[in-house]
C-alpha cells in the first residue's frame, strides 16, 4: 500500500457513514482517527528530531570560495561551522548512548558517509576530510571516527563536547530497543538530511511503511557519497528493511522510527542511485546482530566476524 492509498483510506474513514440502527454502539469518528495518527506522527518527530543530526564532510584540500563583492555581508562559505556552508558531501546521524552507565554520547551513522575522515587514532591526522555535526538546536561541533565497520556499513563518531558547549548527558540520545518485531505494512517515520537541506540541524521528516523484510540492494549500486567505496557488505546477503519512504541522497545515517518513537533502523540512500523519482528506500534494522556491532564500535573495538572454514568443491568431479 502506497502513501497515497493510505491517505485515501484515512479520507474514506472520515467520510464513511455511521449506521443509525446500531443502538448503543460507539462508532469510531474517522476525523478523530486521522487526528490521532497526526498527533502520533508529530509527537514522534518532535521528540526524536532532537537526537538526529546533520553531518557535513569537507575535504581538507577544498578550494576556498571567493567572497561575493555584491554581498559583503554574506556568511563565509568556507566556514564549516556556518549554517550557510553548503557541503559537497553530507549525510545524517543518530545520537546514541554508550559507555559506563550509558552516560557517554556518540553519533551512529553509515560508514560510507564518513569514509576517509578524521579518526581518534594517530592516522586521523593524515585523512582527507573533516566532519562537522549540527544538532536541532543549531549547536555544532567537529567529530572524529571512534570506530567503523565497512562490512556492516556502520560507524560511530566521537564528538567535541567542549566545542559543543554541552556535557554528554545533556545531549538527548535515541535508545536502542532490546528487541524489535517488524512486520510488512508497519508504519514508520524517517528523519534525515536530504540534499543537505537540514544542514541547520533541523532534520527533515517523511513517513511511510515497511514494504518488505530481509532485502538486499540491487547489484552494482555504489555509495551515494563516494564512488570509490567498496560496496560489498553483509547487506548484500539480504539483511535490509525495504520501506516506501523516499530516502534521497543525504538521508544515509538517519533514523527510522516506529510509532512509539523507537529506533528500528538506520536509513541508507542506496535506492536513490537507481533514480531520483523512485519512492523506495532501505534501512539497516536494529536487530540483535546490529546492536552487537554497535556495542563493539562504541567501545572503540574492531567488529569480529566468525567464519565456518568450509570450502566448496565439485562433488561430481572425478578423483
Amino acid at each position: 500500500m502506497t502513501r497515497r492509498a493510505l491517505i485515501v483510506l484515512i479520507t474514506g474513514l472520515v467520510l464513511w457513514p455511521v449506521p443509525w440502527n446500531r443502538a448503543g454502539a460507539q462508532e469510531p469518528d474517522g476525523l478523530a482517527v486521522a487526528a490521532a495518527l497526526e498527533q502520533t506522527l508529530t509527537s514522534v518527530i518532535e521528540k526524536a528530531g532532537k537526537s538526529v543530526v546533520s553531518i557535513a564532510r569537507m575535504r581538507r584540500d577544498r578550494r576556498p570560495q571567493p567572497l561575493d563583492p555584491f554581498n559583503p555581508f554574506r556568511p563565509d562559505q568556507n566556514d564549516l561551522a556556518s549554517p550557510e556552508f553548503v557541503p559537497n558531501q553530507y549525510g545524517s546521524g543518530v545520537v546514541i548512548a554508550g559507555g559506563a552507565g550509558g552516560n557517554e554520547r556518540f553519533v551512529l551513522t553509515g560508514y560510507h558517509v564518513v569514509l576517509d575522515s578524521a579518526s581518534t587514532g594517530p592516522v586521523g591526522q593524515q585523512t582527507e576530510s573533516r566532519l562537522f555535526v549540527r544538532f536541532a538546536d543549531r549547536r555544532g561541533c567537529e567529530a572524529q571516527i571512534l570506530a567503523a565497520d565497512p562490512r556492516s556499513d556502520l560507524a560511530v563518531l566521537q564528538l567535541d563536547f567542549e566545542q559543543l558547549g554541552l556535557k554528554p548527558a545533556e545531549v538527548p540520545a535515541l535508545p536502542l530497543p532490546e528487541s524489535t518485531e517488524l512486520r510488512k505494512g508497519q508504519l514508520v517515520v524517517a528523519l534525515g538530511n536530504p540534499y543537505a537541506v537540514a544542514r541547520d540541524g533541523s532534520a527533515s521528516a517523511s513517513w511511510g511503511m515497511i514494504s518488505n523484510l530481509s532485502r538486499r540492494p540491487a547489484a552494482g549500486l555504489q555509495s551515494p557519497v563516494d564512488e570509490d567505496q567498496p560496496t560489498e557488505t553483509i547487506h548484500q546477503f539480504g539483511t535490509l528493511l525495504q520501506v516506501d519512504t523516499r530516502l534521497n541522497l543525504g538521508t544515509s545515517g538517519g533514523a527510522l522510527l516506529n510509532l512509539h518513537g523507537e529506533l528500528i533502523g538506520l536509513t541508507t540512500a542506496l535506492a536513490a542511485l537507481e533514480g531520483y523519482e523512485k519512492s523506495a528506500g532501505y534501512a539497516i534494522p536494529m536487530d540483535a546482530g546490529t546492536r552487537r556491532i554497535i556495542d563493539s564500535l562504541t567501545q572503540g573495538y574492531e567488529v569480529e566476524y566468525g567464519f565456518l572454514g568450509v570450502r566448496p568443491e565439485n562433488a561430481l568431479a572425478g578423483g
